[in-house]
């Protein structure tokens, strides 16, 4: 890498895991567009599912008192129910048209809750159960079904460090599914690993400065930045799908 794109990279790492930091989601899918033009698409995302991976076991065992363990094991299930059936479809699924559906549902989601045009009663059980399955196959397809999970959280999580250390558990447990996967296929990149390593100084940095921000901002600001956070991520995947 020249020294233009080793910022340009850890600057991109940087932002990624401030938002990871203070969210508890995001960083594969707002750094990936940004990463893939410096990189080659197999690598970035491999890189930031290392990368992330870290700061969600991070979080996890640093505020594991928060955790929710009834919503995780329901998210878990369902999720973990979709995984395997989407790896399997990865090559079946049409690509462009699955991530545009997802973002503009993701960006649908995000709007909605930023600007309650349209209120909506409790999630019906099997709405939740479907949505929690149609995540896992698109986690397991393309590693961007979080966003469909975090509309399911944003709902049954109510608190905001519930929220984050709930979510943190579960992605380190898809991860350890993906990444099972992955190296049974045989699909890891060396350079991966290699820019991982270069990125962890970065990831840190975002690390701490996202961890201040959590416990400084309001319940409330804090669901706005969680549903702007999704608005931008449902904008980025129909970007990314054209």
């Amino acid at each position: 890498m020249t020294p233009t794109q080793f910022i340009l990279a850890g600057l991109i790492l940087f932002a990624a895991h401030f938002v990871a930091g203070v969210t508890g989601f995001g960083s594969g899918i707002l750094g990936l567009p940004l990463l893939a033009f410096i990189v080659s698409l197999d690598v970035g995302k491999q890189c930031l599912f290392v990368l992330s991976t870290g700061v969600y076991l991070y979080i996890m065992l640093r505020w594991h008192e928060h955790i929710d363990w009834r919503q995780l094991f329901i998210m878990t299930l369902f999720a973990g129910i979709g995984v395997p059936f989407g790896m399997y479809l990865y090559e079946a699924l049409p690509r462009n048209g699955t991530v545009f559906v997802l973002g503009a549902f993701v960006a649908f989601v995000g709007l909605r809750n930023l600007f309650q045009f349209w209120q909506v009663r409790r999630m019906p059980r099997w709405a939740a159960v479907v949505l929690l399955i149609v995540g896992g196959v698109i986690q397991g397809a393309f590693t961007t079904g979080g966003p469909v999970l975090v509309s399911y959280a944003d709902e049954k999580l109510t608190d905001k460090s519930t929220f984050r250390a709930t979510l943190c558990v579960l992605w380190v447990l898809l991860a350890v599914m993906l990444g099972v996967g992955w190296t049974l296929q045989h699909k890891w990149q060396a350079e991966s690993f290699h820019l991982s390593l270069i990125g962890l100084p970065f990831m840190i940095a975002g690390l701490v400065v996202g961890e201040r921000v959590h416990h400084k901002v309001s319940e409330r600001d804090f669901r706005r930045g969680v549903n702007v956070t999704l608005l931008l991520i449902g904008v980025l995947l129909m970007l990314s799908a054209g």
